[in-house]
């Protein structure tokens, strides 16, 4: 993994690792290459490859998604890689973080993620039915206080808005005579 710069001095490859940590300590892959600059040796920034949390490096669909960043990564490269150079860098990276991933690997994490995802909606339905039984039981006429276990129809306008059928009823029956008074008030024309 090694070339020559315009001025004859010998450059090398290689991927650099940080370790990261914080709150959820993890890993990053980064391309560099060794230069000379004014007698001193340094590192050029080549690229980001990916990172991948500690945590997450013996899960299967992590390593999925981590090589999926480190070979996007070394395609844009391709300019600038040789075929050679490209295979030392994912044995380089393979060192660390087991991959690249067989289709099968890949096959089996799409089908847990998807799993998951049917275990994640499941759990906010259970989750969304549980607030809602609840809710119902804790609604409350704001008119004569009874809950809605109590009566037949709770309608609810809203947080802590909320009127019985009964209550309806007799608030129909007050519109009905407030409109029938105002009826006889009125003058004829």
């Amino acid at each position: 993994m090694s070339r020559m710069d315009q001025v004859g001095t010998l450059q090398a490859m290689y991927v650099r690792w940080q370790f990261r940590d914080h709150a959820s300590p993890g890993w990053r892959a980064i391309l560099v290459e060794s230069v000379r600059s004014n007698g001193a040796p340094r590192q050029r920034h080549i690229a980001y490859l990916g990172s991948i949390y500690s945590e997450h490096i013996e899960r299967l669909g992590a390593r999925v998604a981590f090589w999926d960043r480190v070979l996007a990564a070394l395609d844009k490269l391709h300019n600038r890689l040789s075929e050679a150079d490209r295979a030392q860098i994912v044995a380089a990276v393979a060192r660390k973080v087991e991959g690249p991933p067989t289709p099968e690997q890949r096959e089996q994490a799409e089908q847990q993620r998807e799993q998951a995802r049917r275990e994640h909606e499941e759990l906010i339905s259970r989750i969304n039915t549980a607030f809602a039984e609840a809710d119902h039981a804790h609604v409350r006429c704001g008119f004569c206080g009874k809950g809605a276990d109590d009566v037949r129809v709770m309608v609810t306008g809203g947080p802590h808005v909320a009127i019985c059928n009964e209550c309806i009823a007799g608030c129909a029956e007050v519109v009905k005579e407030q409109i029938g008074q105002e009826t006889e008030r009125a003058p004829a024309t």
